[in-house]
């Protein structure tokens, strides 16, 4: 291009007062107001193209989102209880008050966890709140949030506490010999030298924000200083806080408790949608583009009534280099549903485990499976194992499973490239670390299995309360049509992994009966459905033979 092209790398680049043709940005910083603001991108007037279209609404609910987890709060409430008793009696009285005040909501928002009863069970529960009866709940509703937030922002509080609670971890350890020190001392001695160490001001930092939990219950539940920065802690209160104040009709507040590294506090926006709308109504004209952008509806919602045109291309590689199989019943002749009820069940596990071992006896090359869960993919591993199934696909395929953790992902890959030519099986988890952005292009994708049909987790009270918002507010089934493009999306994503040039080639096979249903066939990448085919055990052969690449 003749024009200049500016990349926005970071937070730090800015492009207020460049004359600039195009600039490249993350969805991140697109969909952020204060982010687009901060970098000096101005949007009315141009042109807006929003290229992976499928990653803008989940980019959109996680600008809006706030998450708080416990650790944080317990951390953030050690760190800014110890900052305002070092410096006490240097702060001014105005600065000494906010302070407090931040610590007392810090307090009864870990008197949250605190007071409910499901707080000590093992299993995490979740109960949602609109915003003024959470605020009414944490007894906060008589605080000036936003003034407290200015308050942080304008002193540069965060940095500072990062700062300070470093130091405070360097000398943690002498500390907590002084500690012990003082314990070894006469009951006599300790109360005289508190008495002589007093102070009106420290005096009152104790006593505000004074909750159950404290510095020595943090540390006998785990959490551990040094792993969190204090900084980066009441960055996300003050994004929670700045989320309270906007007092928006569609925000809630979800109160997650259980054991005490999976408790947190989160701002949910029932639809981030309306945001996006004030953005698109400012540019000239939007774009948005993808290559799976299946199923289209939320599009429609996302860019408004405005004047839409829809073109759609087909896929660049030949009707014969894409085989699509939608399995409707085992080899065995059972009717194949994958649903939560039904996929731990021996039957199932005994079809799939054989439909993998056939798949991995025809298909040449790399075959990449998804499952619907980490669980569900160590069950059937266990199953294949303790069943011998897993050494009859050995002699055919080197397996690779997808690891939980990100950091043993890129060596699962190279792994997995270096085998694929010569035959391997990788497992892997819709919505995992590989089910989007990476290309399994030519041998490392001659198959791609799709396991059942990954609906998330209808008991979600999140879930629900998004449903009920969206029935309530569109009418008709807006909730279940939003649920089931859920479950598509995340297939659409999956079956994306393979064929990805036009000299490509590869075959999709769903697994699960219920693809074949018309709406769910209607939601399948447009390629997918005009070459795909129901299949059931008398095609076994025919089925055999199309697989013979």
């Amino acid at each position: 291009m003749a024009g200049n092209i500016h990349y926005i790398k970071s937070m730090d680049s800015n492009v207020g007062g460049v004359v600039n043709q195009v600039v490249l940005m993350s969805h991140a910083g697109l969909v952020g107001g204060a982010a687009r603001a901060g970098r000096g991108v101005r949007l009315r007037g141009h042109v807006l193209v929003v290229d992976e279209a499928h990653a803008l609404v989940p980019a959109l609910q996680r600008a809006h989102a706030a998450p708080l987890p416990r650790t944080h709060l317990h951390i953030l409430l050690i760190a800014l209880r110890r900052y305002t008793r070092h410096y006490a009696t240097r702060l001014a009285s105005r600065h000494l008050l906010c302070l407090n005040q931040i610590i007392f909501i810090v307090g009864r928002l870990l008197g949250l966890f605190e007071q409910t009863p499901m707080a000590s069970k093992k299993h995490e529960e979740t109960e949602i709140y609109i915003l003024e009866d959470f605020v009414i709940k944490a007894e906060i509703d008589h605080l000036n949030l936003r003034q407290l937030v200015e308050f942080c922002k304008k002193r540069k509080l965060a940095p500072i506490l990062h700062g300070f609670s470093l130091r405070y971890n360097i000398s943690e350890s002498a500390e907590q010999t002084k500690a012990n020190t003082e314990i070894n001392r006469n009951p006599l001695q300790t109360f005289l030298s508190s008495i002589s160490m007093e102070n009106p001001k420290e005096s009152i930092t104790e006593n505000i924000g004074k909750v159950p939990a404290s510095d020595e219950c943090s540390r006998k539940e785990g959490f551990d200083c040094v792993d969190i920065s204090a900084g980066g802690a009441l960055y996300a209160l003050l994004e929670f806080l700045e989320r309270l104040c906007e007092r928006s009709a569609m925000g809630r507040v979800l109160v997650a408790c259980g054991p005490p590294q999976g408790a947190h506090l989160k701002y949910l926006l029932l639809d981030p949608t309306r945001p996006f709308l004030d953005l698109v109504h400012q540019c000239r004209s939007v774009i948005v583009a993808g290559g799976t952008m299946e199923p289209m509806s939320e599009f429609e919602g996302l860019l408004g009534a405005r004047d839409l045109t829809l073109l759609r291309c087909d896929h660049v590689v030949p009707d014969d280099h894409v085989l699509g199989i939608c399995l409707s019943e085992g080899p065995s002749g059972m009717p194949l549903c994958f649903s939560y009820e039904n996929r731990n069940s021996k039957r199932s596990l005994d079809e799939i485990s054989c439909i993998l071992k056939n798949l991995s006896s025809v298909v040449p090359e790399g075959i990449v499976c998804f499952l619907p869960s980490y669980v569900y993919e160590q069950t059937l591993y266990t199953h294949m194992e303790n069943n011998k199934i897993i050494h009859s696909i050995a002699k055919k395929k080197k397996i690779f499973r997808e690891p939980k953790l990100a950091t043993g992902v890129d060596k699962i890959l190279v792994e997995y490239s270096a085998a694929a030519a010569h035959g391997a099986l990788l497992l892997s988890v819709v919505g995992g670390k590989l089910s989007e952005g990476l290309n399994f292009s030519d041998e490392l994708g001659r198959c791609v299995l799709v396991v059942g049909m990954p609906y998330p987790n209808i008991k979600s009270v999140e879930l629900q309360e998004k449903m009920n918002y969206l029935n309530r507010t569109c009418g008709g089934n807006a909730g279940n049509v939003y649920y089931e493009n859920l479950c598509m999306k995340a297939v659409n994503q999956c079956i994306g992994r393979a064929v990805r040039h036009a000299r490509d080639y590869a075959c999709v096979v769903l697994a699960d009966g219920r693809y074949s249903r018309g709406g769910t066939r209607a939601a399948l990448p447009a390629y997918i459905q005009k070459r795909s085919d129901i299949r059931r055990p008398h095609a076994t052969p025919r089925l055999r033979h199309e697989l013979e690449f």
